[in-house]
């Protein structure tokens, strides 16, 4: 390495003890720091340097070298020539895969929270919403195998929009129903109260059934079982189709 121009006498760097490392007094060097530091007469930018064409002062300080506090106010797009985990930290293990560039969700000013454009997003929500890449469900959350797109939107993500498109559902009461009154174990599955009935209206009434109401044409009364269905075809000598209703404000 070639030694730095300068005048100063030799003793303003070295030591009769030690000729080097030389200790240069860089207290009153505000700027011009590439004039030394150009790889020959002084150590200049390593390989893993970011690549720029800037000053070293604008980044660095003769006080304290590390860290550079890069000022990204005028940095617009390709974060990740730097930000790439060699030149500069980049995406950790646990992060949304994608090959998307930085500023897609980040931004200088606040790299946190990270601001996703899920306009576009109608399905595949778990993919990322998975508790580690990006938030999952919480502990208290029903439990399906749904997509998250089955019952939230990225527009809003409550009220759930799910719709019963299961022939086995009765359809919407009278009275509003909550989700548990139904999935009381908060599951897919329902734990039917009589399910020799299901999936048919006596498998959550069976004890509501009042047998002296329901005659036979022979003066006998059906079973539960028979009239299982009440909103189909109820009275087997004598047919009557759709007897109840859900909705039936005296049923």
């Amino acid at each position: 390495m070639g030694h730095i121009n300068t005048n100063a006498d030799c003793s303003a760097c070295h030591s009769s003890v030690a000729w080097s490392p030389a200790t240069f007094d860089h207290s009153n060097i505000s700027s011009g720091c590439s004039g030394c530091h150009d790889g020959v007469t002084a150590t200049g930018r390593d390989n893993n340097h970011i690549p720029t064409s800037n000053k070293c002062e604008l980044c660095h300080s003769s006080i304290a070298w590390q860290p550079a506090p890069v000022d990204h106010a005028a940095v617009l797009g390709s974060c990740s020539s730097c930000h790439n985990g060699v030149i500069a930290l980049g995406k950790d293990a646990d992060h949304i895969t994608t090959n998307g560039e930085c500023d897609v969700c980040h931004s200088t000013v606040g790299w946190t929270p990270a601001n996703f454009d899920h306009s576009g997003i109608t399905n595949g929500c778990a993919s990322c919403h998975n508790g580690s890449t990006a938030t999952g469900k919480n502990s208290g959350h029903f439990i399906t195998n749904q997509d998250c797109s089955a019952c939230h939107t990225s527009n809003q993500w409550s009220p759930d929009i799910f719709s019963h498109t299961s022939p086995n559902y009765p359809g919407d009461h009278r009275a509003a129903l909550r989700c548990t009154d139904c999935h009381t174990s908060n599951a897919e599955n329902i734990p039917w109260p009589f399910p020799a009935n299901q999936p048919d209206c006596a498998a959550c009434h069976e004890n509501d059934y009042r047998a002296d109401h329901h005659k036979k044409t022979n003066a006998a009364n059906y079973t539960v079982f028979e009239l299982k269905d009440c909103s189909g075809a109820c009275h087997i000598e004598k047919p009557r189709s759709g007897e109840h209703s859900v909705r039936d404000s005296e049923f």
